[in-house]
């Protein structure tokens, strides 16, 4: 939604204000959809002319044919005919973007594949990730009777009544997944709490290492050259329980069905990921809050009732702006569904807390693995 894109624009400022204004920025958007949100964001940041002169790099982080060819559009992004002629020089192609550069001539596009071909460069970067975390692949571990953990694993089912044709099974011995993500003192944490509180006749938990890269990259780029981010998602502040579920065309399925052509999404433990990034030395974690929380800070009540003072609104608009504040910050809806997770450069004893937070969401840094990944 516009506030919703408006919201975010002016947490980027401010993190910018805050490094000191530097007088060149890297904006990169990791899993942009259509590109929605980034043309709100360059829309939303031309009421602050010194930013977009220095905001010279916009790079969207997405693998997909489709979608970056949507973002193109959306972004009315123009090839630049001297990156075409010369692709073999060039790891990814430079677009202009020309309804941005009447703010700034020098603002590029660049789309990649993955992070690792964002260039690192001594830039400030900011990023925003939002429902991309979820979308990372993760592991999947079942305590049994006798309190050991065993990852499930799916296997051919040979039922003729079985549409999906697949099914979940245990691993009858532990697996390297469950060497490597399932810790003895964790294990230990999960076994313990859970015996004493169960609730579920099945308890499991699921760890996303991809996640924990991704936010651990994110955190080492900002480390080392400032900037901010921002990763929203939906999740929780623990790895247990069975979150797994499939979505085709905005209908749940099994996640057995149809395999490649579902989307397949766990909740991200946003416990875990901050703890991930926090071990960063030179980076600072908050978060993750809940989004309407975050947005209820960040002013989003008192942006809504300024733009419903405009008269030329009619009804229809009025609903639209209320309903899409609702939407974000209701607690039944995405209020406290979702949570907003930022990381900062944190190398200096005065850096002040970034907008949206408090000190106290600050997250500390483990002292040790085991401390990842805990219930």
């Amino acid at each position: 939604s516009q506030l919703f894109g408006e919201l975010l624009s002016v947490w980027l400022v401010n993190e910018w204000r805050q490094l000191g204004k530097p007088p060149q920025i890297r904006l990169v958007e990791m899993g942009p959809g259509r590109g929605t949100l980034m043309a709100d964001i360059l829309r939303a940041t031309r009421a602050w002319p010194s930013f977009r002169l220095a905001l010279r790099h916009i790079e969207l982080v997405e693998p997909s044919p489709s979608l970056r060819a949507s973002q193109q559009r959306e972004l009315k992004a123009k090839q630049n005919k001297s990156s075409a002629q010369d692709q073999k020089l060039m790891s990814t192609e430079e677009w202009h973007l020309p309804q941005e550069q009447i703010f700034n001539p020098n603002i590029r596009a660049r789309w990649h594949e993955t992070l690792a071909s964002v260039p690192s460069d001594g830039v400030p970067c900011f990023v925003l990730a939002q429902e991309v975390l979820d979308a990372m692949p993760g592991h999947q571990f079942v305590m049994t009777e006798t309190g050991d953990w065993r990852e499930k694993l799916v296997d051919v089912d040979d039922d003729p009544l079985n549409e999906d044709r697949f099914r979940f099974v245990l691993a009858p011995t532990a697996t390297p997944a469950s060497h490597a993500l399932i810790h003895s003192s964790t294990l230990k944490n999960m076994t313990s709490n859970m015996q004493q509180n169960q609730t579920e006749k099945v308890i499991t938990a699921e760890v996303s290492p991809s996640a924990l890269a991704v936010v651990d990259e994110v955190a080492r780029r900002i480390a080392a050259s400032g900037g901010g981010a921002l990763f929203i998602d939906y999740g929780r502040h623990s790895c247990l329980g069975d979150t797994l579920r499939a979505f085709y065309r905005h209908e749940q399925l099994s996640p057995l069905c149809d395999p490649g052509l579902v989307d397949l999404t766990i909740d991200v433990d946003f416990q875990a990921c901050g703890r991930q990034a926090a071990k960063v030395e030179g980076a600072a974690v908050f978060g993750g809050l809940e989004q309407g929380e975050f947005l209820g800070r960040m002013g989003i009540v008192e942006r809504l009732q300024a733009l419903l003072n405009n008269d030329s609104l009619t009804d229809d608009d009025i609903d639209r702006m209320i309903t899409a504040c609702e939407t974000l910050c209701h607690a039944d809806q995405m209020g406290s569904r979702y949570k907003v997770l930022a990381i900062v450069q944190g190398d200096h004893e005065q850096r002040q807390t970034p907008a949206g937070f408090i000190p106290e969401d600050r997250v500390r840094r483990p002292t040790s693995h085991f401390d990842i990944i805990a219930p």
